[in-house]
């Protein structure tokens, strides 16, 4: 199954186009929404054409920042970071775009990749105490990604479990995910241990206002172990994974309902075709009958 790309793409391309060589300095302001509702804004203002503004917004942002958001801007963004923020948004980023901080390549994949890092933090700092054989000595972490989801970090002596509370509005959706939710979870003991139910697993037993609305699809569950992450780019790798999980399942959803339609379109398509084909050739259904006093009519 297709896996989304950790980075932005509209992020991405917009400022390859504004970095490469000769390209023309000029004013720009782009808005686009990403999953989780999440809101960007890249801004070049007429007047520094030289310095290019990338905008987030998400409700989720003040909680990131207490679980390891604000060392990772005070380390990976560092002099990039522009307070206040512009007005509409959670935090800014502002750079050259004729001399990037740490090259091209690097501030291009950081920039796009914002989003990604930021709600990747908490976990990221979770794998890294499990890594050292800290993970015991870390609190409890509840993250309200969205309105009616949360995700549950628990930390334990041997792993990490992190739970998300999936929900949707719509009852199409909810068939579709309880369907993918169960497979993914067959399939997906072989790599590592994940679970999936309606009631809330035991992990979160004493944990108080958890969802208990009727469009709530379950509880998805992953127990993260030291082994996972290890090595950096497991670890990397595991946080892009985690991190990305509910807009994989939304992505998939909408792919899957898609498919669907167009089969449905195509099978009415070929169908009409075959009703066309059927219409029956005049003069074939005509068919002579006698009355009783042996005259003849022709019945259509």
């Amino acid at each position: 199954m297709m896996f989304l790309s950790a980075g932005n793409k509209i992020i991405q391309d917009t400022m390859q186009q504004k970095m490469a060589e000769g390209a023309k300095l000029e004013p720009l302001d782009i808005r686009l929404a990403d999953f989780d509702g999440c809101l960007f804004r890249i801004f070049v203002d007429a007047n520094a054409l030289e310095t290019m503004y990338v905008s987030i917004s998400m409700s989720v942002v003040a909680e990131l920042k207490m679980y390891g958001g604000q060392v990772l801007l005070d380390e990976t963004y560092a002099g990039m970071v522009v307070e206040p923020a512009q007005e509409g948004f959670d935090l800014t980023l502002g750079f050259s775009v004729t001399d990037p901080p740490g090259g091209k390549e690097a501030c291009i994949k950081k920039v796009s990749e914002f989003k990604r890092n930021l709600v990747g933090a908490p976990f990221d700092q979770c794998f890294a105490a499990l890594a050292a054989g800290q993970a015991a000595s870390l609190p409890p972490i509840m993250i309200h990604i969205r309105p009616l989801e949360t995700i549950f970090v628990v930390p334990q002596q041997d792993r990490i479990v992190i739970i998300f509370a999936v929900d949707f509005k719509d009852i199409t959706d909810q068939a579709f995910a309880k369907v993918f939710l169960q497979e993914f979870v067959d399939a997906g003991r072989q790599y590592l241990p994940v679970g999936f139910s309606r009631d809330p697993p035991m992990e979160l037993q004493g944990v108080n206002d958890l969802p208990t609305q009727d469009s709530l699809v379950g509880f998805v569950s992953f127990a993260i172990e030291a082994r996972h992450v290890t090595a950096g780019a497991k670890r990397e790798k595991a946080v892009t994974m985690i991190q990305g999980f509910r807009s994989y399942l939304h992505y998939h959803i909408k792919a899957t309902k898609s498919h669907l339609h167009t089969r449905m379109r195509s099978r009415v398509v070929a169908l009409l075709q075959v009703l066309n084909r059927a219409v029956p050739e005049k003069g074939l259904t005509e068919k002579k009958a006698k009355t009783a006093s042996g005259k003849t009519f022709t019945r259509s």
